[in-house]
């Protein structure tokens, strides 16, 4: 209109104020990298409170950085696992253990769809590899 900057506009609440993005890997697809990016106007990250996962006792030299092998101690899911790694001084970013042949990861604090494809348990003496930052 006559060249004037216009004034700003409101914002509908129909606009995005969040976003979430995650990658998935998938060998031996036809596409090997799954990207996801999802768009919302209400946060509610700090809405959901999930009650602490039962620590998995750690057999092993638990380093505070760095890779390490080592073995669970009782059995457990893959967050009993990190909590253990925790509670001996280790910021698990992932942990990787063989099943059926190949190797499978954990990521730490990843959405659930992403590490669909790890065990639902761990079994006490499962030898694993955890990645300590």
């Amino acid at each position: 209109m006559d060249g004037l900057p216009s004034a700003p506009r409101e914002q509908p609440a129909t606009d995005p104020t969040v976003v979430g993005i995650a990658l998935v890997v998938r060998s031996g697809t036809t596409f090997i990298y799954y990207w996801a990016l999802a768009f919302g106007s209400v946060d509610d990250s700090e809405l959901v409170t999930p009650s602490p996962p039962a620590a998995v006792a750690i057999t092993g030299s638990v380093p505070a950085s760095g890779v390490a092998l080592l073995q669970a101690g009782g059995s457990g899911t893959a967050d009993g696992v990190i909590a253990g790694l925790s509670q001996r001084g280790c910021s698990a970013a992932s942990i990787w253990l063989v099943t059926g042949g190949a190797q499978t990861g954990y990521l730490a604090g990843a959405p659930s769809f992403v590490n669909a494809g790890f065990p639902a348990s761990i079994a006490a003496g499962t030898p694993f590899i955890a990645v300590c930052r």
